[in-house]
């Protein structure tokens, strides 16, 4: 047998390995897929509700005949998932399985961008994603992170292989995401940069880029001048009250989970950097990577856990966290590196099955409330935290005391006494019994009800937890509080309490 007979042979060997290892990753993502099969994320049914108002033609409203509000954050996902509603299919399931779909073609994208790569490790890529269950865990949420995901790659393979399909699916990463704008700048401005930087021309890729980033950008924003009012969604505002610092603390918090992964990360970035940047491709990994860092770590660490805004960017980290194992001179150092950033990928699994079973439970409780309110009038008016599942499934005229549906605090910040004197004909409070009395969990419900006016003008009637839950446990209920018939004359009385 010649060399070159050898060396196809071992090319062959190679491929297979790689196939049935991606087989394995395809095989640990089913399996997390029927664990957390029926988990889905509250924030998620807002946008379901918006994508439904939308084709039952009410407009871009949360509640019907009220005023718009952007109280969503996904734009395009909100846009496919009315068309398909329009066609009859179911907008939860839909949502579920378009996730995990996407998530599998980003997978198979990384695995076909790196399947010849026989100079280091980075065709894991796609098979270490499949393995983190954070993966099937937002897959599987009800989110638009599977199809933001599938479009950040997609985009950025064919910017790299210089592919004119780029053009076409840059504006959608404007329209899936409030970042999308900056992450397409980065993007074609770090493309184009590195290119010159290797010989290659970037004059008409950048201005070609640009007009397209741009004019997408200018028709999103003129719809939402049109319709909202605004040039940036309302959950901008509500997303972005915390301290950075928290944000930021939070970011180093969960890069701590994947340690050996971040650190891998750390040492192939100094590799590429040592290199003065000739890998084009893991240099605009690691900007795209760093870039979608910050702009999470500037949102309330509540909204961002699991990784919920840098999953679609995971990717990203996994190819240059190999790129630094692959610089390792031993064999035997290199494939000990690569079983550590499997594990590591592996390591946020007991709190993913934690935050699963907790949703669980609150979803138990929230099942209580939906069938106890079958009774009300379709006209009831509810102000509540919770502003996802239970408004979807109800229908009634909701307050968003978080508010992201809620112009006011989105725009000018909470304001107890504001939210208080809508007068809701019900508070739905969460929290639980202690000592007989009532014990909330958010700090905006407790400024609302913990104070004289509240308990002469409601009164709780219900608390609605899951069968067989005992309510003096520390558990995730639903305090049900009706307005009083007094409730309005006694407003209108001059109190120093109120």
């Amino acid at each position: 047998m010649s060399m070159a007979d050898r060396g196809q042979l071992r090319a062959g060997e190679n491929r297979t390995v790689r196939r049935l290892i991606f087989i394995a990753g395809l095989g640990a993502f089913a399996v997390f897929t029927c664990v957390f099969w029926d988990y889905s994320i509250d924030d998620a049914f807002v946008t379901f509700r918006y994508a439904e108002n939308l084709a039952d033609g009410h407009g871009l409203v949360f509640n019907p005949g009220a005023e718009a509000v952007e109280g969503y954050s996904n734009f395009l996902w909100l846009l496919l998932l009315s068309l398909l509603y329009t066609f009859g299919l179911p907008t939860y399931a839909t949502a579920k399985i378009i996730g995990l779909v996407s998530f599998l073609l980003t997978a198979a994208i990384w695995y076909r961008h790196f399947e010849r790569d026989d100079n280091g490790l980075s065709w894991l890529t796609a098979p270490l994603f499949l393995l983190c269950p954070i993966t099937a865990f937002w897959g599987l949420s009800g989110l638009e992170l599977g199809l933001h995901a599938l479009l950040v790659t997609a985009t950025v393979v064919t910017r790299v292989r210089r592919s004119p399909w780029f053009y076409v699916l840059l504006p959608l990463i404007v329209l899936s995401r409030p970042e999308g704008f900056l992450v397409g700048c980065v993007l074609i401005v770090t493309a184009a940069a590195l290119d010159r930087a290797n010989g290659l021309s970037a004059g008409r890729q950048l201005a070609l880029g640009a007009t397209v980033l741009i004019a997408a950008m200018v028709a999103l924003t003129l719809l939402r001048l049109a319709v909202f009012g605004r040039p940036l969604p309302n959950t901008f505002y509500v997303k972005t009250h915390e301290t950075t610092l928290a944000g930021f603390l939070e970011l180093g918090r969960m890069l701590a989970v994947f340690l050996p992964l971040s650190a891998t990360m750390v040492w192939g970035a100094v590799r590429i950097f040592h290199a003065r940047l000739r890998n084009r491709e893991m240099t605009l990994f690691i900007a795209l990577f760093v870039l979608q860092a910050v702009v999470s770590s500037l949102v309330s660490p509540v909204m961002n856990f699991q990784f919920r805004y840098l999953v679609p960017f995971l990717p990203f980290m996994i190819a240059v966290s190999l790129h630094g194992v692959s610089g390792l001179k031993r064999p035997s150092a290199r494939r000990l590196a690569a079983g550590a950033l499997a594990l590591s990928l592996m390591a946020p699994l007991t709190s993913v099955t934690s935050v699963v079973q907790f949703e669980r439970n609150i979803y138990a409780a929230q099942k209580t409330f939906i069938e106890w309110s079958q009774t009300l009038p379709d006209s009831t008016t509810v102000s509540l935290t919770d502003i996802g599942r239970i408004p979807y499934y109800t229908k009634f005229h909701y307050y968003d005391i978080w508010g992201l549906v809620n112009k006011e605090t989105g725009r000018e910040g909470f304001s107890a006494m504001r939210e208080f004197l809508r007068l809701p004909d019900y508070f739905v409070l969460v929290g639980y019994v202690d000592s007989g009395r009532m014990e909330l969990r958010f700090g905006r419900e407790r400024l609302i009800a913990y104070r004289n006016i509240f308990d002469l003008t409601y009164e709780p009637i219900r608390l609605c937890l899951p069968r067989g839950a005992d309510p003096e446990e520390r558990g995730y209920y639903y305090f049900v509080c009706r307005r009083k018939p007094e409730a309005g004359e006694i407003i209108s009385r001059p109190r120093s309490d109120q």
